[in-house]
């Protein structure tokens, strides 16, 4: 007699894993892509703004799904320094007015304890939210969360997400509900908060963060297949891209596009970052970092104690970096003995950790990048020069049993013909030629549009030879589909470009050699066997 999970895989095989039968239809799983814990800075609200709209866009997992929970926080953690520490904190109550789930351009009002409108007390957990639909969610459907929600006049709120406005997301605020209504309704726009769209930076110079849901459960035919609780850094979660590079189900980063991916026997694996930018394995689930845990156990008491997920995968290790090679992989062996002492019997992953590097010409040659001793890659034992290799053999090689597997990131990141480096923009040779710009060359007058011999990735960085030898990078904000390829960059500059310039693919996204532009992801993918994804538990309906 077969095993019933071979069973279950052979006949996915044959008929496709989404047609699986469900195992478990009344407990909720995380089960969306996109949605985040709120991590960054308070937003303040503009002058004359008190009330505000955000829709969010999201995707459904290969399986119908029922019954929805939404979770509203009352706290943010931090990016960077301390992260992720949950002390950012709102000066005010924030008011849910109403909230509606979006499904097809229909709104379905989700409830709180069967009410419209709920309060958000500053600092606290926050708010569940339940709506049942008169259908299934169809698998793979795209629907959005509409909330909104107000705070005094020059009040803040938390706030975490990037609007994609390609994706059809909005942001907007008005003086009150029934002017904010007005504005949603005629789809107009607030110019206070669409200032630096697709800007990485501070809370002066980035992007508007909106607020919105942010762990997302829901029942339905959920098939076994894994559902993965995630703690990342900015390397795994978000920091490398801007919102207009997020893919059709709002996915930003490596680790977000490698588990949705619909490759190995599982096919897309739902799942949940729980930590975000600049978090250090090392701070997690200690003082200060615990009320976002603390919501994972309230869904498990929905659940009647089981969990929204079936393991789990940390990829937090850069952030934790010491002289001392043992300090620094002692760092996430502690976070994943911590996740498995909370959740007995828990499997948990572990990514290998990225390097390194800066670089004197764009990235464009090997040989112009310097990787910090610290950061070299392979091992040598009693060597602290090389501390990145020692703490991965050591993840390797899973040394004291600490852990269930690894998801190989460091080698999906370096350079074959270089270790320890990035895989330089000359190495992927020339993408494309710029036939012409919307500059007249003085000089003087500015410009952002051009025309392309090959399509370019909207949100994507290029480097660009504007003079013979010299290179600069510009992003793509949008390009046509057909040729003439009409691209508009996201720079606004009077750089005087020379005919006929060559395009090659900008690898680093900032001036650290640490984030991955979106196109390096790409490649880091393309290194990445979904296989690895077969590790992961899979559970199956009792016999």
């Amino acid at each position: 007699m077969s095993h019933p999970l071979v069973t279950r895989l052979l006949s996915g095989t044959a008929m496709g894993l989404s047609v699986l039968p469900a195992v478990d239809p009344d407990r909720y799983m995380f089960f969306a892509t996109r949605n985040r814990v709120m991590t960054g800075y308070l937003m303040t609200a503009p002058t004359g703004l008190t009330n505000f709209e955000s829709t969010l866009y999201f995707g459904c997992p290969d399986y119908k799904t029922r019954d929805f929970v939404f979770h509203f926080s009352g706290i943010m953690s931090t990016e960077g320094g301390a992260a992720p520490a949950e002390n950012v904190l709102p000066t005010n109550d924030m008011v849910l007015n109403e909230v509606y789930l979006v499904y097809q351009g229909n709104l379905y009002p989700i409830l709180f304890n069967g009410l419209p409108s709920v309060t958000i007390v500053k600092g606290s957990d926050g708010v569940f939210g339940k709506v049942t639909l008169p259908f299934d969610l169809p698998r793979l459907a795209k629907f959005g969360v509409r909330t909104y929600f107000s705070v005094p006049a020059d009040g803040n709120f938390v706030a975490g997400y990037r609007i994609q406005r390609h994706r059809g997301e909005t942001f907007r605020g008005a003086g009150s509900l029934a002017a904010l209504k007005a504005l949603v309704d005629a789809n107009g726009t607030t110019p206070a908060l669409d200032g630096f769209y697709n800007t990485i930076g501070n809370q002066s110079n980035s992007q508007a963060l909106a607020f919105g849901p942010d762990m997302m459960v829901a029942k339905g035919d959920w098939d076994g297949r894994p559902v993965v609780l995630v703690t990342a850094d900015s390397i795994g979660e978000q920091r490398q891209e801007i919102a207009h590079s997020a893919d059709d189900r709002g996915n930003l980063g490596v680790l977000r596009r490698f588990l949705d991916d619909p490759g190995s026997i599982h096919g897309r694996v739902p799942h949940f970052i729980i930590s975000g930018p600049g978090a250090a394995a090392s701070r997690e689930l200690t003082t200060g970092a615990f009320q976002r845990w603390r919501v994972i156990d309230e869904i498990i008491a929905m659940n009647g104690g089981k969990r929204p997920f079936t393991g789990a995968l940390n990829q937090m290790v850069f952030n934790d970096a010491n002289s001392v090679p043992s300090t620094w992989y002692n760092r996430p062996k502690t976070l994943v003995t911590s996740l498995k002492t909370r959740f007995p019997g828990l499997k948990v992953f572990q990514t290998t950790c990225t390097s390194r590097a800066s670089s004197t010409d764009l990235y464009r040659t090997a040989a112009n990048q310097t990787t910090p001793n610290q950061w070299k890659s392979p091992a040598v034992a009693g060597d602290n020069n090389t501390g990145l290799g020692q703490v991965n053999d050591f993840i390797r090689a899973n040394t004291g049993n600490w852990h269930d597997g690894v998801i190989e990131l460091y080698n999906a990141w370096s350079d074959p013909d270089n270790p320890n480096k990035w895989r330089p923009s000359d190495a992927f040779g020339e993408i494309g030629r710029l036939i012409s710009t919307s500059g007249n060359g003085d000089g003087v007058t500015l410009w952002n549009q051009a025309v392309s011999s090959v399509p370019l990735k909207r949100g994507y960085p290029y480097l660009v030879e504007y003079q013979p030898g010299l290179f600069t990078t510009r992003t793509v904000y949008d390009c046509s589909p057909s040729a003439p390829y009409q691209v508009t960059f996201i720079e606004n500059f009077a750089t005087i470009f020379q005919a006929n310039a060559k395009i090659q693919l900008s690898v680093v996204n900032d001036g650290l050699g640490v984030h991955p532009t979106p196109g390096y992801v790409e490649y880091m993918l393309g290194r990445m066997p979904q296989s690895m994804k077969d590790q992961f538990p899979r559970e199956v309906a009792p016999a």
